[in-house]
């Protein structure tokens, strides 16, 4: 048996391997550390190939190994159910504090312009002068 047969037939079985292992694992969702775990067997499995079959790795395409394991990671952290408490528990608190900063008034009462300008973005007053309207 040759060397190019004997690493195709490596390559099959590890494609086989591989296609098992995810339909094992990615079938429930959420993937979860499944997604991770999933990814580094992948990773494991073509770094193996390469070097049993001496295959040559060139270029700077060896670096997209770490982002894909980083990649699987951040999945696993999103998953996460104290990360998605944290993302809602941090939304609820922004709104509060945003509602916080509103100054209720009475509906019986309206502004003066005084006040008006001393209000962070407003558009106009009533002492503003009179903006010409632009022809169309």
């Amino acid at each position: 048996m040759g060397e190019r047969t004997r690493l195709g037939l490596g390559v099959i079985g590890v494609a086989l391997v591989l296609g098992a292992l995810g339909d094992v694992l990615l079938r429930a969702t959420p993937w979860g550390i499944n997604f991770l775990i999933w990814v580094t067997a992948l990773v494991s499995f073509a770094v193996f190939l390469t070097r049993w079959g001496r295959a040559g790795t060139w270029g700077e395409g060896k670096m997209l190994v770490f982002v894909a394991v980083v990649f699987a990671a951040g999945v696993v952290l999103r998953d996460s159910p104290l990360v998605v408490f944290l993302g809602r528990r941090g939304s609820l608190g922004l709104q509060t504090a945003r509602l916080a900063h509103v100054e209720p008034q009475p509906l019986d009462s309206q502004p003066t312009g005084q006040e008006l300008r001393r209000r962070p973005g407003r558009t106009s007053t009533q002492d503003d002068p009179p903006r010409p309207i632009a022809p169309i």
